[in-house]
This record gives C-alpha cells, sequence and structure tokens, in this order.
C-alpha cells in the first residue's frame, strides 16, 4: 500500500526516481499527513525494501534508498516485571486456573490471543508442549515450565465439563475463556497484589520474557 501510494504521488516513472523525489515525498507525508516519525521510519523500511529488490533483478541500475539515513525515532521504555513481582502475582492467584495461566504466559511468552485459542488436545502436558497457532495461521511449539506443568494438570483433573477448551469460564455453562477474560482477571490480580500502581495486561508477560532472555 505504502509503495503504491508513493508511485500515485510522483507519477514518474521508477527508472527516473531520484533520492531528492523520496527525501521530499518523505517531507511531505510527515507535514501534509502528520505522520509521527515511526510512521516515516516504516515508509522508509518499506521504500528500501522495495528499491533493493528492484536493483536485484536489474530493473534499475542504481538504488535511490542507498542515501536516505536512518530516521530517529523515540523508544518508549517497555514495562517488565521482576521476579519478586511475578511471585507476589502468582500468591496472588486463587485457583489453578489462574495460577496455570499466569506460569504459561509468564514461561512461554505467548500471546493472549493464543493462549484463549488453546484447545485441550494442542497440549501434551508429559512432554511439556502446546501446539501453538499465531499470526497469520501460523503454527508452532511452545514449552510448559515445571510450574505450568504442575498447575495446568491439577486444573484440568478438576475439570467437570466437556469443553475443548484449554481455559473456561469458572461459572457455568464453561464456555471458553475470552482475551477479554483474561485481561479482566489479570487487572482483578493486580488489584489484590498489593504491588502499588501494579500495569497488569498479558503482553507484560511477554516482554518480560524478551527482555530476560536478551539479558
Amino acid at each position: 500500500n505504502e509503495v503504491t501510494k508513493f508511485f500515485i504521488n510522483l507519477n514518474k516513472p521508477y527508472k527516473d526516481i531520484t533520492t531528492d523525489d523520496i527525501r521530499s515525498y518523505m517531507d511531505y507525508r510527515k507535514v501534509h499527513d502528520g505522520l509521527s516519525p515511526v510512521s516515516i521510519a516504516n515508509i522508509r523500511m518499506y521504500l528500501r525494501s522495495f528499491f533493493s529488490w528492484m536493483k536485484s533483478e536489474e530493473k534499475i541500475d542504481k538504488n535511490p534508498m542507498e542515501r536516505i539515513g536512518v530516521i530517529k525515532t523515540n523508544k518508549k521504555v517497555i514495562e517488565t516485571l521482576t521476579d519478586e513481582e511475578v511471585e507476589i502475582i502468582r500468591c496472588t492467584c486463587e485457583n489453578e486456573r489462574d495460577l496455570a495461566i499466569i506460569d504459561i504466559l509468564s514461561g512461554s511468552g505467548m500471546r493472549v490471543s493464543e493462549l484463549v485459542g488453546l484447545n485441550k488436545e494442542d497440549v501434551n502436558i508429559e512432554e511439556g508442549t502446546m501446539k501453538v497457532f499465531g499470526k497469520g495461521s501460523k503454527e508452532r511449539i511452545c514449552f510448559l515450565t515445571g510450574r505450568a506443568k504442575v498447575h495446568l494438570k491439577w486444573y484440568l483433573a478438576e475439570r467437570i465439563d466437556d469443553n475443548p477448551a484449554l481455559f473456561v469460564t469458572t461459572k457455568k455453562p464453561y464456555s471458553r475463556l475470552s482475551k477479554n477474560g483474561v485481561e479482566y482477571l489479570l487487572k482483578e490480580i493486580a488489584k489484590k497484589s498489593g504491588i502499588p500502581k501494579l500495569r497488569l495486561y498479558p503482553h507484560k508477560f511477554r516482554s518480560t520474557l524478551a527482555t530476560t532472555m536478551i539479558n
């Protein structure tokens, strides 16, 4: 879409496009459309990829993007949880379902949409694996930590419903737990945790795991 907008705006044959044309276009999008530096940086990335492909296919002799520098953007501080906070959150859980959810989110780094989409048949507790369907319907394997295996096994053992979903609501008719349900659950746990101003949401566990792995 962005490459199409670029050519419509310039209305110029691709072989005649210069570095100055690209700079003028990016300035135009910034001023006229009010785009943020992050959006401009994304446009640069798309155009750089496109013109690199054009050069490799020998459709152009010179890549006009080579002299377009990196766009400076403000980096957001990623919120993460400390080991102590995770343990307090675990201790605040009131049942095996909630403990299993916390342990899976913090141990696997999966998205909340992936978590609520899991069925019981997607999980092999003994092997400690989960078949997850992520973005773009891509399938991958995630792994259970020892703690997650224990609490998930205990949770499933106490289930009295026949719903195929891995996680269901705590009250009848025991429907599949939704994304909003998990978000509400985490907000309630945060309130009861006693940790001042704790903001708890599913993606925070994913960010925490990624940051821990990088460290």
